[in-house]
C-alpha cells in the first residue's frame, strides 16, 4: 500500500466527519449529571474528554496560526458543548479544505509549525484515544447502553486508515 496525496484532503475532511459522527453518538443519551461525573477512583469526566478532544485540535490549530475559536472551558454544559463543538468543527474543516486547495503538505511539529494535514492525522489519532475513554466512562457513570455503536466505531477507524490509501 503506497499513500497518495491525490484526494487526500478530502479523505481527511471524511475521517473527521465519521470522527465527529461517532463522538456525538456517544455523546447522545447523557444527563447532565453524567456528563460531568467523575467516576469514583477516576480523574476524568466526558465532558473533560470531550472538551480535551476539541480543544486539542484548537491547540494544534494555534500553532498552525489559523485558530479563531477560543478553547472551551471545564464548565461547558452538554448542550453548550455541541453549539461549539459544531462552531469549531466547520471552522476546522474550511481551513484543511483552504489549506488543501494549496496541495497536500506533510511537515511535523519537529520541522516547524505542522501542516493541517498533519495536524488533522495526529489529532483523529487522539480523538480516537479519546473515545474509547468516553466509552468506558459511559458504563461507569450509569449512561444508557448504546446499540449499534460498534458501525460507527469501524467507519471513524478505518477512515482513518482510508486517508493512506489511493
Amino acid at each position: 500500500m503506497s499513500f497518495s496525496s491525490t484526494g487526500a484532503t478530502e479523505r481527511l475532511i471524511n475521517a473527521h466527519k465519521k470522527c465527529r459522527n461517532h463522538l456525538m453518538i456517544l455523546l447522545s443519551s447523557i444527563s447532565d449529571e453524567q456528563w460531568f461525573k467523575i467516576p469514583e477512583n477516576g480523574k476524568w469526566s466526558i465532558q473533560r474528554c470531550a472538551t480535551h478532544i476539541v480543544n486539542a485540535e484548537l491547540f494544534w490549530m494555534n500553532k498552525t496560526d489559523n485558530a479563531t475559536v477560543e478553547y472551551m472551558d471545564s464548565k461547558v454544559t452538554i448542550s453548550d458543548y455541541q453549539k461549539k463543538e459544531q462552531e469549531v468543527t466547520e471552522l476546522y474543516r474550511s481551513v484543511v479544505k483552504k489549506e488543501g486547495e494549496k496541495g497536500f503538505n506533510w511537515k511535523r511539529p519537529r520541522d516547524g509549525s505542522p501542516s493541517y494535514h498533519w495536524d488533522m492525522i495526529r489529532t483523529l489519532q487522539h480523538a480516537i484515544y479519546h473515545m474509547g475513554m468516553i466509552s468506558n466512562l459511559r458504563h461507569m457513570v450509569g449512561a444508557p447502553k448504546l446499540e449499534n455503536v460498534q458501525t460507527s466505531w469501524e467507519e471513524m477507524v478505518d477512515s482513518v486508515f482510508e486517508i493512506a490509501i489511493k
